[in-house]
């Protein structure tokens, strides 16, 4: 698990088509703890609360995840994004072995997305 300015390496609109040219997306899935109500199977729109970019697992991404999910009351995606941080020795530095202890959680976690709030 790598520290970093989350800001810097969140994965945007440009980086998420390039992994999807050559993963799944099941693959595209797994970087994410939810899923979106409503929202289309095998779209962009349909995960939410992204922890990763795309390669590797950031701290500052799973913290993104909890105070995001605490701000709009999705308290299971705030509970797991807490679980992983607190057992950080089990992610490896890189995703490409896929071990992540027993902790991840499961994928049935649904939300809705709120549209961001304009400063």
């Amino acid at each position: 698990m790598l520290d970093s300015v989350w800001g810097d390496v969140q994965p945007n609109a440009g980086s998420e088509n390039a992994f999807l040219e050559s993963h799944s997306w099941d693959e595209y899935g797994a970087w994410y703890l939810g899923l979106t109500d409503g929202a289309n199977e095998d779209t962009k729109a349909r995960y939410a609360f992204v922890y990763g970019d795309l390669r590797r697992v950031h701290r500052m991404g799973l913290i993104a995840c909890q105070y995001r999910a605490a701000e709009w009351r999705h308290t299971e995606i705030e509970l797991a994004a807490h679980e992983l941080l607190q057992h950080q020795s089990c992610w490896p530095s890189s995703r490409s072995s896929r071990r992540i202890c027993a902790l991840m959680p499961a994928r049935s976690n649904k939300v809705r997305k709120q549209p961001r709030a304009a400063f």
